[in-house]
């Protein structure tokens, strides 16, 4: 099964980043896959994993969190599904599993096709996005925060 994230904020709203293999890195370190622009996103900020029993978010000890569903991730990682919101700074992705990553649109993280962001330091970023300030009030909240089992409803 594949998964992938749709970016919901910055320049490059709309696009899905296929990711590419069983981890990818979210963070503004030359190693990451997905290199956003923003202050707020520490250097090695998120992780996403897939294990046979499905696709797993981590938090990596980043400064201003990441939060899935609205929820702030605390150590551990969290069971990701699809349609999940997930928040990297003042970015916003929604996971897709089981989207075809093979469509046009779609960007692989693990090939530099995209060009790179004019203020990134970092040699051909995978993938950049930039944070573009707006309200984020009007999003759709999911009801599958998944926590070790437990599905909560979407808060109000």
């Amino acid at each position: 099964m594949k998964i992938g994230l749709l970016v919901m904020d910055g320049a490059r709203t709309g696009e899905r980043i296929a990711v590419p293999g069983m981890v990818m890195l979210v963070g503004r370190a030359p190693q990451c896959h997905v290199r956003p622009t923003s202050p707020q996103v520490s250097e090695r900020h998120c992780s996403l994993l897939q294990r046979e029993d499905g696709f797993y978010l981590r938090d990596l000890e980043s400064k201003s969190g990441t939060f899935l569903n609205d929820r702030r991730l605390r150590g551990g990682e969290i069971e990701v599904r699809d349609g999940d919101l997930v928040r990297v700074g003042p970015l916003t992705f929604i996971v897709q599993i089981g989207a075809d990553q093979d469509a046009p649109g779609v960007q692989s993280a693990d090939k530099p096709a995209l060009p790179a962001a004019q203020e990134m330091a970092a040699p051909e970023p995978v993938v950049t996005t930039e944070a573009v300030p707006e309200a984020t009030a009007s999003r759709p909240r999911r009801a599958r925060v998944t926590m070790n089992g437990t599905v909560r409803p979407a808060p109000t």
